[in-house]
């Protein structure tokens, strides 16, 4: 929560388009891998008692580290507040990187991209157009003192594959 606190995590997960969102399993922070500054976590799947659940039929994206240069397309995927219960699916430009020197808010680099993104899209992922392999996380923008026409940032990928190695000495 943005208080600093924990809430109550659902995943749901969709088989296509088409199909409404059906409830997976409870999530839960794995503590050891919650980056405040980076703004990303690993979560596992559990049930209502806490035990460990797999995502049975799912097939998992891999995570592989990789570099992103400038004017590559990428799809961004998220669940904005705007787009109701569906999921949407943005395309767009790397448009750069950026670090924030200037705030506490955030840690680390991102990629800037022209891809439209908005509240409900943060945590979802991103892609390479091309080669349809994970590439980030989208996390936000860059601040609400901007004008004009904002871009999005998405956290590269060599930052969940910190935290996913984490995850996996924890368990």
């Amino acid at each position: 929560e943005d208080s600093g606190g924990f809430c109550e995590l659902t995943v749901w997960g969709i088989q296509s388009l088409k199909d409404d969102l059906v409830f997976v399993a409870y999530g839960e922070v794995i503590r050891q891998t919650l980056d405040t500054g980076l703004d990303l976590a690993v979560i596992r799947l559990v049930d209502t008692n806490g035990r460990t659940v797999k995502a049975a039929g799912r097939t998992p994206i891999e995570v592989v580290e990789s570099e992103l240069a400038l004017g590559e397309e990428v799809k961004v995927l998220g669940f904005p507040g705007m787009g109701g219960q569906t999921l949407t699916m943005t395309s767009g430009d790397i448009a750069g990187r950026w670090e924030d020197d200037v705030s506490d808010y955030w840690t680390g680099e991102f990629y800037k991209t022209d891809a439209k993104m908005g509240p409900g899209v943060s945590g979802g992922a991103a892609f390479n157009a091309e080669t349809g392999g994970f590439v980030g996380v989208p996390t936000g923008t860059p601040g609400e003192e901007e004008r004009g026409d904002i871009l999005g940032l998405v956290r590269p990928a060599k930052y969940a594959i910190q935290l996913l190695d984490a995850a996996e000495r924890v368990d």
